[in-house]
């Protein structure tokens, strides 16, 4: 083990469920929010791990999928060889894409069907040990993040983990992170799904623990409420771990402005929609909240084997 002698802030907003929880969504309005001009927060990074062009975040931050090297790219280019099975580059140029106060590194140019192959190929190679992996991943990504993201002068980091993604991948970023933001749909459905994805994050909470490594603060994010929602409740009282829990009322505007014009709905106001100018006003509560708690946590963790 080794410490890291620079500060990385990360937050990683982790989708608690199947798809369609709203976290890449979330995403786009938090880097919009914590990387507008007006937030004077400085450059943010943002890191898309979709899997090929299903690539929501890529897409309303106004990038096209599958369209420059990213993520993706830069992690096959660390271990793949001929064997691999798909085309790869050991000297991928991967440059963040700028976008407002933002650095975006998008999910790249591989296929959902390619990645798949690719991690396939690539934890054979590494072995069957998962933590052996999960720390190779680590590594990789953060080498991403010095090399590409914060040498471009981001202050903080946040990426996007859509519920697809493999779960040695989720535990390297999650051993990396500051902040976690496990956002979930709102209402009874996928609870079940919500706690699977919660008892995870508790399993690396402990991990850390465990290593000396400082914890994360879970930040439990319920999308799309109703008045009324008991989300929140009903997940505490399962014994989900959190530090807070934020809401985010249903707002037809946001629906609009995500769905027809593919463009983050922070950057718009609809004072005809009461839920939509609730929402507004709490995810900028977010942003000003987790910019304070992430430039305030300890500035080095450890780095696992490689």
């Amino acid at each position: 083990m080794m410490k890291v002698p620079i500060d990385v802030p990360i937050i990683v907003n982790l989708a608690g469920g199947k798809g369609g929880a709203g976290t890449s969504t979330f995403t786009a309005n938090l880097a919009y929010a914590l990387g507008s001009t007006e937030a004077a927060y400085g450059y943010i990074g943002v890191i898309d791990t979709a899997l090929g062009a299903n690539s929501t975040l890529s897409k309303l931050l106004g990038i096209p999928p599958l369209a420059s090297n990213g993520f993706w790219n830069y992690i096959f280019s660390r271990f793949c060889d001929p064997g691999c099975g798909i085309d790869y580059s050991p000297n991928v140029d991967v440059k963040p894409e700028p976008i407002q106060h933002m650095l975006v590194v998008t999910s790249g140019t591989y296929t959902a069907l390619q990645i798949d192959w690719g991690l396939t190929y690539v934890t054979a190679r590494l072995g069957s040990d998962p933590y052996k992996v999960g720390w190779a991943l680590h590594n990789a990504v953060l080498d991403l993040i010095l090399e590409k993201v914060m040498k471009g002068g981001a202050n903080l980091v946040i990426i996007d983990v859509p519920s697809t993604i493999s779960r040695p991948l989720v535990w390297a970023l999650l051993m990396m992170a500051r902040i976690v933001n496990v956002v979930v749909k709102a209402g009874s459905t996928h609870q079940d799904e919500a706690m699977e994805t919660l008892q995870i994050v508790r399993e690396v909470l402990n991990q850390r623990t465990s290593l000396g490594m400082p914890p994360f603060d879970v930040v439990l994010i319920v999308n799309q409420a109703m008045p009324g929602d008991n989300t929140v409740n009903d997940l505490k009282a399962r014994g989900a771990p959190m530090t807070e829990a934020r809401v985010l009322p249903a707002s037809p505007a946001v629906q609009v402005i995500t769905d027809r014009l593919k463009e983050p709905a922070i950057r718009y106001d609809v004072p005809e929609d009461k839920y939509f100018r609730k929402w507004r006003e709490e995810v900028l509560s977010i942003a000003r909240r987790e910019y304070e708690m992430v430039r305030g946590k300890p500035k080095s963790w450890r780095r696992g084997p490689i």
